[in-house]
């Protein structure tokens, strides 16, 4: 199974991150992970700021990425649900094109 994960980062500073596996009856039944907080520019990466909930019992997170090769590599091995080791810059014409493709 594929993982597909995008990140969105919104120009207020606000971040939402979704994690799922490929379409093809492969998803799991409890849906896609997903993640939002706050962003903030990094040593040339970004910072993803994940705040606090007590009614879950989790601690406010923070996850560096770097940019590397055109991709947000996160410095750290361990993340939340939600958040990827990498993310790849996808401009809009190459998600039209790429749907098209699985529409014809």
């Amino acid at each position: 199974p594929q993982q597909v994960a995008s990140l969105d980062l919104k120009e207020d500073g606000t971040f939402w991150a979704s994690c799922d596996m490929d379409s093809q009856g492969l998803k799991a039944e409890s849906g896609a992970f997903t993640a939002s907080g706050l962003w903030r520019p990094y040593r040339g990466g970004v910072r993803l700021i994940l705040e606090e909930l007590p009614s879950l019992d989790l601690p406010e997170c923070s996850v560096e990425y770097s940019l590397r090769h055109g991709c947000l590599v996160a410095d750290c091995s361990w993340l939340p649900d939600g958040l990827t080791q990498e993310y790849t810059q996808v401009s809009a014409e190459a998600l039209v094109e790429d749907s098209s493709k699985h529409l014809a």
